[in-house]
C-alpha cells in the first residue's frame, strides 16, 4: 500500500508500508520514505529561510554539508548521525541550548518541520549575546552569519579557525556558499579577519573577548529579493545571459554590467544538487521579461576592476581589488611594475588580515620620522604593535622607502605567521653553513617557498635585493590567501 504524507506546502514524501496477507501472523515493517526532488527541497529551504530573514544561501550550504539535501537514507529511513543529529539539517535535540520545544518524531519524518526548526535554531544562535558581531550585524550580509553558523555546529575547539582554518564547520559552509551559490568560480571567495578566541582553563569551549569585527567586503544575499525590487547586473564575468520563456531556454540577449532590472516574481530553483543559486524572473526597463541567475544580481550598481595596464596576474590582482586589499591609481591604472613602499606594504597586509587599523589604539611606534601627522600613521603603529614590521638601525621607519623582495619575505612570514622549510634553493640566496650564516633572509624565503607563495625566477634566482613590484606583491598575497 502506498500512502502520501504531506510535509509542507506543495511537498510530498512517499511512504511505503507493507503488511502480510495472513492476519494471524501479520507483522509490519518500518515505513520506507523517499526524498522529494532536489529542486523542491531547495525551494522549501529558500521559503523557510526568507520567512525567518535568513539568507537562503546559508541554509542551503548547511543542508548540503550535513546530508547533501537528504532527509532519508538509501534504505528509506530518517538520517540520524552517531551524535544524534536528525534529518536533513542534522538538528540535535539534546544539544539545543535554547528554549525551543522540539517534536523528535516530526524531526525524523517531516522535512518541512526539520528545516523550520533548523531555521529557528540558527536564529537563536544569531541572537546569542556572547557571540561576536560582524559589520554591525545586518542580516542580509552573508559574512555577518559567520559566528551563528559556527555555533549551529558547536563552539568546540574543532571549529576554531585559528587551529583548523580549512576544516572548521563554518569554513566548510562558506566554501560551499562561495562556489555553489556561484558567487565566484576561480578561488575561495570569503575573507575573514583573524578572530580573538580563547578558552577558560580546563574547558574546550570557545570564549570571545572581542565582540565586534569588520570584513573588507560585505556581500549581500542574492536570494532575498522581493517582487518590485530594483537590481543591477554584476558583469564580473562579462555579459550575462538573459532567458525569455524559461530558465532552461536558450539565452535571447546578453546584459552588460550595471543593467537595471526589476524583480517580477519568486525565485526558481534548479534541479541540480550542485547549484545553490536561483533564477529570478525580471523585467528590463523597456519591459522585456525573462530570467537571470541570482549570482549576477546586486542591489546597487557596482564598479568593475578592469585595469587597462595589466598584462599578467589579472585574476589575482582583480581578486584583491574586489576585496579592497589593493587599489589602483586615480587614472584607472594599476601600475603593475611600480615599486611598493614600506607604508603601502603595511596597509595591504593589515587589510589582508582584516585589521581595522583606522580605529587602532596602538601606541606610538617611536620612530623619529613618524608622527600622528604621517600618512597612514595608525597603520604603521598597528603593524609595529602586531610585531610584523620594525624600524631601521637609526630608529627611523622610512615610510616612503622602497621594499626589497628579501624584506618582503620577512614581513609576510611574520605577518601571516608562516612556518616550514623548503628544499628549494635559489642561486643568489646563500644557505647557512658551518662557516657562514648565509643570506640574512634565507629562512624567510625558504618558508615562503615551503608555503608555495614564491617559486623564484626561471633562472633559479630570487633577487632578494631587488625592489618588490606591485604586481608581485599582489601575487604573493593572493597565493597566501588561496
Amino acid at each position: 500500500m502506498k500512502n502520501l504524507r504531506k510535509v509542507g506546502a506543495g511537498f510530498l514524501v512517499f511512504i511505503f508500508t507493507m503488511n502480510l496477507v495472513n492476519p494471524v501472523n501479520a507483522t509490519s515493517v518500518e515505513p520506507v520514505y523517499v526524498n522529494p526532488p532536489v529542486e523542491e527541497i531547495k525551494q522549501l529551504i529558500t521559503e523557510t529561510a526568507n520567512k525567518h530573514n535568513i539568507p537562503p544561501e546559508i541554509m542551503k550550504a548547511i543542508a548540503f554539508n550535513e546530508t547533501a539535501y537528504k532527509q532519508f537514507d538509501d534504505a528509506g529511513q530518517p538520517i540520524i548521525s552517531p551524535d544524534g543529529g536528525i534529518g536533513m539539517m542534522q538538528v540535535t535535540p539534546d544539544n539545543i541550548d535554547t528554549d525551543l520545544l522540539v517534536d523528535e518524531q516530526k524531526l525524523k519524518t517531516d522535512i518541512a518541520y526539520n528545516i523550520e526548526i533548523a531555521a529557528q535554531v540558527l536564529n537563536k544562535k544569531w541572537s546569542t549575546s556572547f557571540l561576536p558581531q560582524i559589520n554591525g550585524g545586518e542580516r542580509n550580509v552573508l559574512e555577518n552569519w559567520y559566528f551563528a553558523v559556527m555555533a549551529y555546529n558547536g563552539l568546540a575547539k574543532q571549529n576554531d579557525p585559528n587551529f583548523h582554518p580549512d576544516t572548521a564547520y563554518q569554513s566548510k559552509i562558506y566554501k560551499r556558499l562561495g562556489g555553489h551559490s556561484f558567487i565566484v568560480q576561480e578561488h575561495d571567495y570569503f575573507l575573514f579577519p583573524k578572530f580573538d578566541i580563547n578558552y577558560k582553563e580546563g574547558s574546550s569551549i570557545m570564549a570571545f573577548p572581542e565582540k565586534d569585527y569588520k570584513t573588507n567586503v560585505m556581500t549581500s544575499s542574492q536570494q532575498m529579493y522581493n517582487v518590485g525590487d530594483t537590481v543591477y547586473i554584476n558583469g564580473r564575468d562579462g555579459v550575462v545571459n538573459f532567458r525569455e520563456g524559461s530558465i532552461t531556454g536558450s539565452p535571447t540577449k546578453q546584459l552588460s554590467h550595471n543593467t537595471e532590472l526589476t524583480i517580477t516574481g519568486a525565485p526558481i530553483e534548479t534541479e541540480y544538487r550542485e547549484n545553490d543559486y536561483v533564477y529570478y524572473p525580471v523585467a528590463t526597463t523597456d519591459e522585456v521579461e525573462g530570467y537571470v541567475a541570482s549570482a549576477y544580481l546586486t542591489p546597487e550598481p557596482g564598479k568593475l576592476f578592469e585595469f587597462p595596464d595589466l598584462l599578467g596576474y589579472r585574476t589575482e590582482i582583480t581578486y584583491l581589488a574586489e576585496r579592497k586589499i589593493i587599489n589602483g591609481y586615480t587614472d584607472g591604472t594599476f601600475g603593475p611594475d611600480q615599486t611598493v613602499s614600506r607604508t603601502q606594504a603595511v596597509v595591504m597586509i593589515l587589510r589582508t588580515l582584516g585589521v581595522d587599523y583606522q580605529n587602532s589604539n596602538a601606541p606610538d611606534p617611536g620612530f623619529t620620522d613618524v608622527s600622528p601627522a604621517t600618512n597612514e600613521y595608525k597603520a604603521i603603529a598597528e603593524a609595529v604593535s602586531l610585531g610584523f614590521i620594525s624600524g631601521k638601525e637609526n630608529n627611523t621607519f622610512d615610510p616612503a622607502g622602497k621594499l626589497t623582495r628579501g624584506q618582503m619575505a620577512k614581513i609576510l612570514v611574520k605577518a601571516f605567521e608562516l612556518t616550514g622549510e623548503s628544499d628549494k634553493t635559489f642561486t643568489d640566496v646563500a644557505a647557512p653553513t658551518d662557516d657562514s650564516d648565509g643570506h640574512w633572509a634565507y629562512d624567510y624565503i625558504s618558508t615562503l617557498a615551503a608555503n608555495k607563495i614564491t617559486t623564484g625566477y626561471p633562472n633559479g634566482t630570487f633577487l632578494p635585493q631587488a625592489d618588490i613590484s606591485r604586481q608581485h606583491f599582489a601575487l604573493f598575497i593572493y597565493r597566501y590567501l588561496n
